[in-house]
C-alpha cells in the first residue's frame, strides 16, 4: 500500500512541476526567483559534499558495510544452498521408498524389491549349483 501511495504522490509532483514550468516558459515569468537560486547553490554544495568529502569521511565505514554486505550474502547463499539440499535428500528418499517400512521391517520401493529377488533367484540358483 505504500509503494502505491508513494508512486502516486511522486506522479502527482512530476505533473506540478512540469505544469509549472510550463507555465513559467509560456509567460516568460520566474517564480520565487531568490529561493530558486539559494536551492540550487544548496543542491551544487550538496552533490560536492557527497562527490569528494563523504567517501573521504566514511571511508571505513563504507569499507565494513561492503565487507559486511559480501558476508551476509554468501551466507545466506549457503543456507539457501543447504536448505535445497535438505529438501531434495527427503525428495529422493520418498522416491526410494526409505520413508515407509513394511510390518517385516523391508522397503516396499519396487526396484529395492526387485533387487531382493534377484539376490534371492542368483543365490538359489548358486545352492543349486553347488547340490548337483
Amino acid at each position: 500500500m505504500f509503494t502505491i501511495i508513494s508512486f502516486f504522490t511522486s506522479a502527482v509532483i512530476l505533473t506540478a512541476f512540469v505544469a509549472l514550468k510550463r507555465f513559467e516558459i509560456k509567460t516568460g515569468k520566474l517564480l520565487a526567483p531568490d529561493f530558486r537560486l539559494r536551492m540550487d547553490n544548496l543542491a551544487v554544495k550538496s552533490a560536492k559534499y557527497f562527490k569528494y568529502e563523504f567517501p573521504v569521511v566514511f571511508k571505513n565505514t563504507l569499507t565494513k558495510i561492503v565487507l559486511y554486505m559480501a558476508h551476509f550474502s554468501s551466507t545466506t547463499l549457503l543456507n539457501g544452498v543447504r536448505y535445497v539440499e535438505r529438501k531434495l535428500h527427503k525428495f529422493v528418499d520418498t522416491i526410494r521408498g526409505k520413508k515407509e517400512i513394511s510390518s517385516n521391517g523391508t522397503t516396499p520401493s519396487s526396484y529395492f524389491k526387485d533387487v531382493k529377488e534377484h539376490k534371492e533367484k542368483s543365490s538359489r540358483n548358486r545352492e543349486e549349483d553347488v547340490v548337483s
